[in-house]
């Protein structure tokens, strides 16, 4: 077994410790094995944090920092967490985008997932993402008003956008088949409304720089 399998095994034990450890009124059992570290993690966030977050997904925190924390997020932004595992920081996260923003959370666990879904369910989360098609061509892809704006935000412009390929309502089910019937039976909606382009802008150099 190499290290990537090994580490997709204990973060599996350590997610399916806290599922079959139950919901009672007291949370769920102390989980064993690799989740008892997640103990000691539980103190680096604050109770105000932790407050309406399903203690599932804190049990199942597996890591040494609070990255929301020190990101500064602001209202509207999106969020990709790498490794989302229970999906702790990305409710946290959540919280800081607002309705406006959108959070993705990436795990490589299946186990985890299956988890951070529940969770999120659990808690009513509506701006988070556990994202089965995040590595997938259609996968982000965002309104070309906001793709402009984003840009502009960043300083560009001229910006030229030249499509080079227009999704059809075949190629959108294709894409979104893995993601259930549900999701599929949204590709009607998209024909022709997708695209992948090529984009053109230039950035002015700064005075001074």
């Amino acid at each position: 077994m190499n290290i990537k399998d090994k580490v997709k095994q204990k973060y599996g034990e350590a997610a399916l410790g806290v599922s079959e450890g139950g919901g009672c009124c007291c949370g769920p059992k102390a989980p064993t094995g690799i989740a008892q570290v997640a103990r000691k993690s539980h103190d680096i966030y604050s109770g105000d944090e932790t407050a309406g977050i399903p203690a599932a997904a804190i049990v199942a925190s597996l890591g040494c920092g609070n990255p929301s924390a020190l990101a500064r997020l602001k209202p509207g932004e999106s969020v990709l967490d790498l490794g989302s595992g229970g999906g702790v920081d990305v409710f946290l996260s959540a919280r800081k985008v607002g309705p406006g923003g959108k959070v993705y959370g990436l795990d490589m666990t299946d186990e985890m997932l299956t988890l951070s879904r529940e969770t999120q369910r659990q808690a009513g989360v509506e701006n988070v993402e556990f994202p089965e098609l995040w590595a997938g061509c259609l996968a982000g892809a965002m309104q070309e008003a906001r793709y402009r704006s984003e840009l502009a935000a960043a300083g560009f412009v001229d910006v030229d956008i030249e499509p080079t390929r227009i999704f059809r309502a075949p190629d959108v089910r294709e894409f979104l088949s893995a993601a259930g019937a549900e999701a599929v039976s949204l590709a009607d909606q998209t024909d022709g409304k997708i695209m992948s382009a090529s984009v053109r802008a230039t950035r002015p150099a700064r005075s001074g720089a």
